[in-house]
């Protein structure tokens, strides 16, 4: 029996300014909205003071996301696309293209 194509993923580069010394996780529709599932969760990695990043592969299409850090929840200021969610506020969304 043939194997079921695997989707296309591709690089994605993501970045967040806070307060240096943070723990924070980039959470989304890729990983189960996961902050403490160390298998799901994606921590990002402080490159300077407060400058933040992470590269993640996504299968090609659309994907929300929000920033964790110091307990609150952000949207991304830099997201092109945002969409309300049910909570009442805002999720950014990336569009992986081929």
């Amino acid at each position: 029996m043939p194997k079921a194509a695997t989707p296309k993923k591709k690089k994605v580069t993501l970045s967040f300014e806070g307060e240096p010394g943070s723990e924070v996780i980039v959470a989304g529709s890729f990983n189960d909205w996961s902050l403490n599932d160390k298998k799901k969760a994606k921590v990002m990695k402080e490159q300077d003071a407060g400058h933040y990043s992470i590269n993640l592969f996504l299968p090609i299409g659309e994907h929300e996301y929000k920033f964790y850090s110091n307990g609150e929840w952000i949207v991304d200021p830099k997201a092109e696309k945002k969409i309300p969610n049910r909570f009442g506020t805002y999720n950014a969304v990336i569009d992986v293209e081929d």
